[in-house]
Formats: structure tokens, sequence, C-alpha cells
């Protein structure tokens, strides 16, 4: 946040312009009002200064909100949520770099313009603000073969063939042979 005071800046401008036009006008001396004057007078504008916000005559970003300042003259710039810099000048903040992972467990966290999204890894589905495991054996959401015993683990399944078969459950499952007894 950078705090800007115009009073200052713009008492020296009107000073500098008021010794101008005094010294171009100085030949005729009785004519010319004296410094003092002026200073006092210049001291009353200064005092009632404009508000910046309100006429929109701040140098703010417009990524940024204008506050003026308690003491009635000046302002300060504050960049909005989602950004970050000075003020003047607030650029997009990767909300996802920063602290860590701002979506939670089993969520991947997405960058845009001024904030951010939140979406669940694979098997994970959103449930309110959290991602919960998606039950795809009871959904019929698995790839197990029909004769395969399906089991839902974290964020994914499994699939097992059946007693006496072999197999990965997905692709095959072939009955096992076992040799036969020996003749007697």
């Amino acid at each position: 946040m950078v705090h800007y005071d115009p009073v200052m800046q713009r008492h020296s401008f009107i000073r500098l312009s008021l010794l101008l036009v005094v010294c171009f006008t100085a030949a005729d001396s009785a004519k010319v009002p004296s410094l003092s004057n002026y200073d006092v007078a210049l001291e009353r504008e200064v005092l009632s200064d404009l508000d910046e916000c309100a006429t929109n005559t701040h140098g703010c970003s417009p990524l940024a909100t204008c506050v003026p300042n308690s003491e009635g003259h000046g302002y300060s710039c504050l960049c909005k949520d989602g950004y970050q810099g000075d003020g003047f000048l607030c650029a997009n903040m990767n909300e996802c770099a920063v602290g860590g992972n701002a979506c939670g467990k089993h969520a991947v966290c997405k960058d845009t313009i001024g904030s951010f999204t939140c979406q669940c890894e694979g098997g994970y589905e959103l449930d309110g603000d959290s991602c919960v495991d998606i039950d795809e054996c009871q959904l019929g959401l698995h790839d197990c073969l029909p004769e395969a015993t399906c089991s839902n683990t974290a964020g994914s399944h499994s699939c097992a063939c059946p007693l006496g078969y072999n197999g990965d459950g997905r692709t095959v499952c072939s009955h096992m042979c076992t040799p036969a007894a020996p003749a007697q």
C-alpha cells in the first residue's frame, strides 16, 4: 500500500506559480498584492482538499480500491482481493502457489484471473466444500468383469476374480484347472 499526499505537492506547485506571476508583473509593484495574502488564500484552498476517491482523480490501479485518508487529504490504494501490488500497480495473485493447497484434501487448485477454482481429483466429487470419494462399485462406474468382485478404494476401485479363478478381474478371469487325482 502506498500513501500519496498531494497537499505538499500542490502547495509547492501553486506557490511556484504565484512567484512566477509576481515576477512577471513586478514592474508595477503597486498593483501586485503581497505574497503573504496569496499564502493565506493558498492555505485555505489546500485545506479544502478534493476527495480524489470520490472525484475519481486518484492514481490507483483499476484493480485497486481508493481509500481516503482520515486526515482529510490524500488517499491510499489497496489491491482488490485476488491481486497483489502497491495499489498503483496490481497483478493477479496465484492463490494456488501461496500458502499450500487452498482447496483442501483430494482437490487440485486452478488459478484464474483474480481468483481460483478447486477441482476434485479423479475418483472424487465435490460435496459442498470438500471432495469425497466416489464409490464406483455401488454406482456401477467400475470396469470389473461381471463375474469379478468390485471393491471400493480411496479414489478408485479394485477388481478380483472369484475363488478358483485367475486373472485381474478386469480383462480376464480364467478357471484354474486342478490336477486330477492319480488313478489307483
